[in-house]
């Protein structure tokens, strides 16, 4: 009923504390509509969103940003509920990588 793409684990790399990472993702919806809720953030995570309806079939552009506030390997959730159609699960999305101290970040 609903597709993200490219997958719902982002693996941002290496990062360096206190600079934005920012992915652009995409919300595909199946054969029936959906309508999403607000998402749950966790610390360091902010999303870029328009609108939060989704016509049959339709898309939905977002970016995650992503801020490191203190070294060493990172995971979280991006949790965003769906409203409508009922009973549907959350989307939820990993967002994992390595935050460093300054200079300029390995490859990614």
């Amino acid at each position: 009923m609903l597709t993200v793409r490219p997958g719902t684990v982002v693996a941002l790399g290496e990062v360096v504390i206190g600079r934005q990472v920012k992915r652009e993702l995409l919300l595909e919806a199946g054969p029936s509509g959906i309508v999403l809720g607000k998402p749950a953030l966790p610390p360091g995570l902010s999303v870029e969103m328009v609108g939060r309806k989704l016509e049959p079939g339709g898309k939905l552009p977002f970016s995650l940003v992503f801020r490191a506030g203190k070294p060493g390997k990172f995971r979280c959730v991006l949790s965003i509920p769906v409203l409508s159609p009922k009973g549907h699960p959350p989307i939820g999305i990993v967002v994992h990588g390595v935050a460093q101290a300054g200079g300029v970040p390995g490859p990614r």
